[in-house]
């Protein structure tokens, strides 16, 4: 019997279905018409999406939310360019998925043709790996490759270019040779696991530092943080790995852009920091104010790129961090046989003096309406205490971001999605979308402020329209903010920061979404508009607080000093006065 044919369109879905994709974000267009004819008859989910880099928002978040693969559908040209963002983000998050670029074929002969652009060039800053498929046949190999790639040792972003030409022509089944296999990850030789023993049995006091690497060991990493009695680190991808609410987190945010003694303090106190799942980006360690000596490090993680990358370590595994933490829990002394370590005082002090750092660095703030005269930590209690502990919060890019970070209790793994090193503004909405289809039993909230909610807020259409229940709550100051602080901060004037906003009430009602504003939360029941089994959006209004116009006098008072003396008088006094 003549093997089974199917065309390269059809291919693209029955490999996705085996890999175990479930969904697939974009917009069709005249080069995918053959491909979303055969997403129509097969099991994947389409989800039809404003523009395309809201796609590629959309499948961060997916795989954030659930360590699982989305795939992102595109035309070449401007729908490739329009995505670029998004793989941008992706590849600084750590977020793996695949886009799928489709072009056209015709006139190969010929020059400046329609949409026609060196896609593989133009991408290869943004994702992890691009294929180009040459012909069906090279679907059946490439497709389970892009797969592997995008998960395995650093997960990211991966590009499968092609033409509607080749995906219009036939090829053979697919077979599961070469399919997807449980088997993907790196696992250590054992004695890079008994050196790792060693050093963790030797210690006494060691620190456990946890990113998202680490969000698929959570079981894994707690047994191992409560039976040495430790504290634990996490990067803001990692947070809730371990909740935030149990005696051994110690979580500090560095996004005020200020801080982190408490943190090097507690690293000066230990024996050893064991990093598990940490890439120690830029965000992730301060702006690298994290001091680690190599001689404390030990550093676990699935790719060997970012091993000594930015921090040496006395030692360095590759591997899988669940797999390799199981292992190393079997290989640790008894912890009677375990030097003292931490005390639970000790530990309990560690806690409190993150707090004192986090509350010193407290500056200027907008105060939310509605509260009396609460202010953003005031709202941040009542905003926590109205949501269950599994909740996943999920920002854009700026001021509502920092607060957020610096205020919300994370207590369950992958329960706060922002963008991390990256930082595109429209993230939110979109990426909350795409949080809440991997994890649909999972409440998903999106702070976003108003400049990001006017860059992706047409996608609450998309949650309307695919039934996907999800809140948005939007920082209303009509600003700016994050910016307009720094202007004010620099030079005490702002510019180029006023929003025209709608009315959000009956910009709601218009796209079919449920709508209230917090003006009185106090007022008791006034959280029991935050989750329903629909599609809401909650204004939160913001006026300037004291300490902004303290900061717009002390800026506007710096920048007249700097106009009087010049510059290079300003930097000498700077120098003299250790600034």
């Amino acid at each position: 019997m003549a093997p089974s044919r199917m065309t390269g369109n059809s291919l693209v879905c029955s490999l996705l279905e085996k890999l175990g994709v479930r969904v697939v974000f974009g917009m069709p267009g005249s080069e995918t018409i053959g491909l979303f004819d055969a997403l129509r008859k097969s099991a994947l989910r389409t989800v039809l999406t404003v523009d395309e880099r809201a796609a590629a928002f959309m499948a961060n978040g997916y795989y954030r939310a659930s360590g699982s693969i989305a795939a992102v559908v595109v035309i070449s040209g401007p729908g490739f360019t329009n995505a670029l963002t998004g793989l941008a983000e992706a590849r600084h998050d750590s977020a793996g998925l695949i886009c799928l670029a489709v072009g056209t074929d015709r006139f190969p002969e010929k020059q400046f043709r329609l949409q026609v652009l060196d896609q593989q060039a133009m991408a290869a800053a943004v994702v992890k790996r691009g294929y180009r498929v040459e012909r069906p046949a090279d679907l059946q190999r490439m497709l389970p490759e892009a797969y592997v790639e995008a998960v395995t040792a650093e997960p990211g972003p991966i590009l499968v270019e092609c033409t509607d030409g080749v995906l219009g022509q036939t090829a053979l089944m697919p077979d599961e040779t070469g399919m997807r296999s449980e088997s993907l990850y790196h696992i250590p030789p054992d004695e890079d696991l008994d050196r790792i023993a060693e050093a963790v049995s030797r210690a006494n006091r060691i620190v456990l530092y946890a990113g998202q690497g680490a969000a698929g060991a959570v079981s894994e990493v707690y047994s191992l943080a409560t039976s040495l009695n430790c504290p634990v680190l996490t990067t803001g991808s990692g947070r809730g790995i371990i909740p935030e609410n149990h005696p051994l987190s110690c979580y500090f945010d560095y996004s005020r852009g200020r801080g982190s003694e408490t943190v090097n303090n507690i690293i000066r106190q230990c024996d050893l920091v064991l990093a598990l799942g940490v890439k120690f980006s830029h965000n992730g360690t301060g702006g690298f104010r994290l001091k680690i000596p190599a001689e404390k490090l030990v550093h676990v993680d699935a790719s060997a790129a970012v091993l000594g990358a930015n921090y040496l370590a006395a030692l360095t595994v590759q591997g899988d961090v669940p797999e390799v933490v199981r292992r190393l829990i079997k290989r640790i002394d008894r912890p009677a046989a375990r030097p003292p370590g931490w005390t639970a005082v000790e530990l309990a002090s560690l806690r409190e003096q993150i707090r004192e750092e986090k509350d010193a660095l407290v500056g200027a703030e907008p105060i939310p309406l509605g509260i009396g005269p609460g202010d953003m930590a005031t709202f941040f209690d009542i905003f926590r205490q109205a949501l269950p502990d599994n909740a996943c919060v999920v920002t854009d890019c700026g001021l509502h971001q920092t607060l957020t970070r610096n205020y919300f209790e994370v207590r369950s793994p992958r329960g706060m999605i922002c963008p991390t090193d990256f930082q595109s503004m429209g993230f939110g909405i979109p990426a909350a979308i795409g949080a809440k289809l991997a994890a649909p039993r999972r409440p998903v909230v999106a702070i976003v402020g108003d400049g990001g909610f006017a860059m992706s807020a047409m996608e609450l259409a998309t949650a309307v329209r695919e039934k996907i229940p999800l809140t948005v709550v939007v920082f209303n100051d009509g600003k700016l903010g994050s910016i307009r602080l720094q202007q004010f901060e620099r030079a005490g004037q702002e510019h180029a920061v006023d929003l025209h906003n709608p009315d959000f009430e009956q910009l709601a009602r218009a796209l079919g979404v449920s709508y209230a504003r917090w003006d009185d939360l106090t007022s008791p029941g006034q959280t029991d508009s935050l989750l329903g089994s629909d599609v809401r959006l909650l204004e939160v209004r913001l006026i300037d607080s004291p300490a902004i116009l303290k900061t717009r006098v002390s800026g506007r008072t710096r920048d007249a000093a700097r106009s009087i003396l010049g510059p290079r008088v300003t930097e000498s006094l700077k120098k003299w006065l250790g600034r």
